[in-house]
């Protein structure tokens, strides 16, 4: 069976899904989580102007962001704000792009524990995986890169997912048909 190597993945794909906050979100492990736990950080990070984005970038302060919100907040927004400030909600694919730190939670048990749906939230902007579709769909300035989406959602130190497929190479809308094949913990590794 195919395995994940340094250079390259083939299916099935593994995957080391990120369940909380907690981990980086940045490629590194342990080491770059204290860096990034010490730096200031916006939770949410699911309305900032352009100008408070790349203040965002130049202080080195980290987004925490929840995948599902930009989907399930959908209604509230569209009722809350302008249609200017709706359009800008949830900036995500703009933070990336003025190089934000970022990392992603689920703010779990307000949003579902489920890295592959939040995945497909995250590059599609819905999942249609059974028990997460919704009628609404994230607006397009909150959709990421699948290879990003996947960097931010893992982390090897937490360990291992083997999947059926790399969710970096499908096609967007195939993500949800990705199904789990094993797991395999990290060893618990105290202080």
């Amino acid at each position: 069976m195919p395995r994940a190597s340094a250079s390259r993945v083939t299916p099935p794909c593994v995957f080391a899904p990120r369940l909380s906050g907690a981990h980086p979100a940045m490629p590194g492990g342990h080491r770059r989580c204290e860096v990034i736990v010490a730096a200031p950080r916006i939770e949410h990070a699911s309305g900032q102007s352009a100008e408070l984005i790349a203040r965002m970038a130049a202080a080195g302060v980290v987004a925490c962001i929840q995948p599902s919100f930009a989907v399930t907040d959908v209604r509230q927004v569209q009722a809350a704000l302008s249609a200017g400030r709706h359009a800008a909600a949830y900036p995500w694919a703009a933070l990336a792009a003025s190089g934000v730190r970022m990392m992603a939670g689920t703010d779990y048990p307000i949003e579902v524990l489920e890295p592959l749906a939040g995945l497909a939230r995250l590059v599609s902007g819905r999942s249609e995986r059974e028990g997460f579709s919704t009628a609404d769909s994230a607006p397009e300035c909150s959709r990421l890169a699948s290879d990003l989406a996947f960097d931010l959602l893992s982390d090897q130190a937490a360990g291992t997912t083997l999947l059926s497929a790399d969710p970096r190479t499908v096609p967007a809308d195939q993500i949800d048909h990705i199904e789990v094949l094993g797991a395999t913990p990290a060893p618990f590794r105290p202080g």
